[in-house]
């Protein structure tokens, strides 16, 4: 019996992956600079993240964006592998590109509190997840650039 096929929820078969408590009372941290240049979403990486992700800049059309939300519990929600394994969450950071199930992603996060998680078509990462001290900001500052003037 396949787990995966037509037909088959594969929301059911990934873990529920609850974000770490923060066992220190430092503030939480920017692991990319998100600016909005000429209509595109501009993403970069900085210090030891830009050497540990291969990738530092991305940069990505408005047009292409279709979803901005807070997520705490993105580790559950984006696949990062093709197969199931028995621990879901192995590391306390992601960084880089990923493959998974539903396409490939890009991460720059850490415990996963503050994450934003970014939803993208036609462009080559469908997930991008960020991690930021001020998510809410974000997330509006690129709802308001995506409804335009």
């Amino acid at each position: 019996m396949a787990l995966r096929g037509p037909g088959r929820d594969e929301s059911l078969l990934q873990p529920v992956i609850q974000p770490l408590p923060s066992r220190s009372n430092r503030p939480p941290s920017d692991w990319a600079s998100v600016d909005i240049v000429e209509g595109k979403l501009s993403i970069t990486l900085h210090g030891w993240r830009s050497l540990l992700a291969i990738r530092r800049r991305l940069t990505v059309p408005l047009e292409l964006v279709t979803a901005v939300r807070v997520d705490p519990l993105v580790y559950g929600q984006v696949p990062t592998s093709l197969r199931l394994k028995s621990r879901p969450r192995a590391h306390v950071y992601r960084l880089g590109v990923y493959r998974g199930i539903r396409g490939w992603s890009f991460w720059a996060c850490g415990m996963g509190r503050n994450a934003v998680l970014i939803e993208t078509e036609r462009y080559r990462f469908r997930y991008i997840v960020i991690e930021r001290s001020d998510p809410v900001a974000l997330v509006s500052m690129i709802e308001r650039a995506r409804a335009g003037p």
